[in-house]
């Protein structure tokens, strides 16, 4: 077997342990479960340690045979010292450990770095001089060092408590140079190189910055490349560093200086090798001396170990029920309740999961409506409408503009003043307001990782946009909440086909015209483009909503379906999202859009012969196989509470033979 990972390596993604289930449960590797896995190092016998937050707050251990043990803490969240589960910590982050088997824990939620000794003894080293600690390492010549995350500063920590500022002002911004005068913007990851050398991730500024042994920051030059949020990373012994992003994707960044993605940049869960394999939220990593990588997967809840095949061997198969997925069966186990007053509803809806925001087919801004549109008048009280458990380190964005957000585990509220009022005064405790110095105005609003929001807790109040938007599920994989239990909510009004809202093409985009007996003649492959727009009980006139479900059948002139179409083809259902980002020119018709966007009216023209695949959108033409003459192409265009459009979704049409001199053309069949 090699002794270390060459350059350029392809790792195999495997499960190193855990269930998936949200618990905290010792036993074997498959058969553990963590909460939220955040931090990760290896210690010298091969052992992983595992810092699990969430509702565990305890240290665990993965042997090197893959058993799972709880070696202090447990499902009390609190501050404690004392041996094993007498101990309690309050969102542990970052762990690292030292060549005797001693641990030390960033205790995020005490503002705390804890210390445990190789028997299992919880004692304190730092309480109270720091403020949400996330980071922490433990370099090569014995220091320990710590990110100082929300004040913004690196910092040293001698062994007798002793806290000495490394760098950073205490203020958030971005600045090179001395340590005194450099600037970081909530940094939360930190590793030592063998010279000294400290290497950041520096989260709100999404880079990754190095102190050198005289205290001065630099910007790592990433040739170009560039970063979202990173929020930790490992160095290797040969110099080569892995970085984990708050979203998905696991990177090395080579002795040569250049950045590759290791695992796919999209959320979800896959093992595999490369860029098949997928991550959730990974958080921990953590390299061992020969270059296997350890990351903590804490959106799947499991703990992932990145490593070449022939050293993996045969790495025991995992159990075939598939982790936990943040998806709308588990959020609808606690139903939502509204963001307005009242709580219990209905409020109007302004905006569906799907609609189409940009112009498709126009200036490249192309995208999908990730969520739920809820009307309001500029500075309506915001709430939140579950319980809620800040775990990511940067959770706030955009802020005093239109888009400010506030990302709350598995909800995002969009279009929101957070924590001010409409005149941007504080109205909750648990948020710091940072204001921009030349300016006066908030630029910044800090959430400390490990705040709970209880349901119904005050948020904010909605910013000049009037309306707050909503996603529901892990960013990137968001999902319909109009299917997560809203109450209150009343839609008897079926969809609006708009009179020659139905349009068939040729798969080159030319409209279908001749007609024989008033039926339009279908010869080959063709393209369906419907128009049609929802609406909702006690919605304005002029309110028009997107569609969940679209498909098409043909039915024989009495109104029976054609043989093969019993029922009709769902081509499209917004439960989910397609990730891709040229889905929605693939899925939307030129002159599809709203008028924030510059059209007149609000308009939304599906290609209906467009098939949402996954994360894709693939295009399938309808071939009409069936023997020529008279049908009925019949449209099916559905809103989220099962209402169907009637009026206007039938094309009388008449199949006939295609043209022999026509030249062949490969498309999918549907039927």
């Amino acid at each position: 077997m090699p002794a270390d990972t060459p350059d350029g390596w392809t790792p195999r993604v495997v499960v190193a342990a855990g269930s998936g289930d949200d618990a905290l449960a010792d036993g074997s590797r498959f058969e553990a479960a963590f909460s939220e896995p955040y931090g990760v190092a290896i210690g010298v016998d091969g052992s992983i340690y595992v810092a699990d937050a969430g509702e565990a707050h305890a240290i665990r251990r993965i042997a090197p045979d893959g058993t799972v043990t709880t070696i202090a803490g447990g499902r009390r969240r609190g501050f404690a010292d004392g041996r094993g589960s007498a101990a309690a910590f309050d969102t542990p982050s970052h762990v690292a450990v030292d060549a005797d088997g001693t641990l030390y824990v960033a205790d995020t939620g005490n503002d705390a770095i804890r210390v445990v000794s190789p028997d299992g003894v919880v004692s304190t080293l730092v309480h109270g001089e720091l403020r949400g600690p996330v980071g922490l390492a433990v370099a090569p010549d014995g220091r320990l060092v710590a990110a100082d995350t929300y004040n913004d500063r690196i910092v040293l920590i001698r062994r007798d408590g002793t806290v000495v500022p490394i760098a950073g002002t205490g203020e958030p911004g971005y600045a090179d140079g001395p340590g005194e005068l450099a600037q970081f913007d909530t940094p939360a990851g930190i590793a030592a190189m063998r010279d000294g050398t400290l290497v950041v991730a520096d989260t709100g500024n999404h880079l990754l910055r190095t102190i050198d042994v005289h205290g001065r920051v630099s910007t790592l030059d990433l040739g170009g490349a560039r970063l979202t949020h990173p929020v930790a990373v490992a160095v290797h012994r040969n110099g080569r560093f892995y970085v984990t992003e708050q979203r998905a994707r696991v990177l090395e960044i080579g002795t040569d200086g250049q950045l590759r993605a290791l695992t796919a940049g999209a959320a979800g869960f896959a093992e595999g090798m490369g860029r098949s394999a997928q991550l959730r939220s990974p958080a921990g990593v953590a390299v061992g001396p020969d270059g296997r990588v350890v990351v903590a997967d804490s959106g799947n809840r499991l703990v992932r170990l990145l490593d070449l095949p022939e050293r993996l061997g045969a790495w025991p198969p995992r159990p075939p029920d598939p982790p936990f997925r943040a998806d709308l069966g588990v959020i609808g186990q606690s139903p939502l309740i509204w963001p307005l007053e009242p709580q219990d509803g209905p409020h109007e809806i302004a905006g569906t999961l799907g609609e189409p925001r940009g112009n498709p087919g126009g200036d490249g801004r192309e995208r999908f409506h990730a969520g739920v549109d809820v009307r309001a008048p500029q500075g309506t009280p915001v709430r939140a409408v579950r319980d809620a458990r800040i775990d990511a380190v940067v959770s706030t964005g955009a802020v005093n503009t239109l888009s400010e957000f506030f990302s709350t585990g598995l909800v995002t509220y969009v279009h929101i003043r957070i924590g001010r009022d409409y005149r941007d005064r504080p109205i909750v405790d648990w948020a710091r307001i940072i204001h921009d110095p030349a300016t006066g105005r908030p630029a910044r609003v800090r959430v400390r990782r490990g705040t709970r929001l209880p349901a119904g807790s005050l948020l904010g109040t909605v910013n000049r946009f009037q309306h707050v938007h909503l996603n529901v599920g892990a960013p990137g994989e968001e999902g319909n909440a109009l299917l997560a239990g809203l109450p209150g909510v009343v839609d008897t009004v079926p969809p609006i086909i708009p009179p020659r809202g139905i349009v068939l093409t040729t798969v080159e985009g030319q409209p279908l015209t001749e007609r024989v007996r008033g039926r339009l003649v279908v010869r080959g492959p063709v393209r369906i483009i419907l128009e049609a727009y929802d609406r909702m009980d006690d919605s304005p006139p002029r309110r028009r909503l997107g569609l969940y479900r679209l498909g098409y059948q043909v039915l024989l002139p009495d109104g029976t379906p054609a043989p093969g179409w019993e029922t009709p083809r769902v081509t499209i259902a917004f439960d989910r999202l397609p990730s891709s980002p040229l889905a929605p020119l693939k899925l939307y018709a030129e002159g599809s859009g709203i008028p924030f966007y510059g059209t007149r009216v609000t308009r939304f023209r599906y290609v209906v012969t467009s098939r949402v695949n996954g994360a894709e959108i693939e295009e399938e033409p309808w071939v009409p196989l069936l023997p020529p003459g008279e049908y009925v192409l019949r449209v099916l265009a559905e809103d989220a509470f099962g209402n169907a459009a009637e009026s206007g979704r039938d094309v009388p049409i008449l199949i006939e033979a295609p043209d022999p001199s026509a030249p062949a053309l490969s498309v999918p069949v549907d039927r």
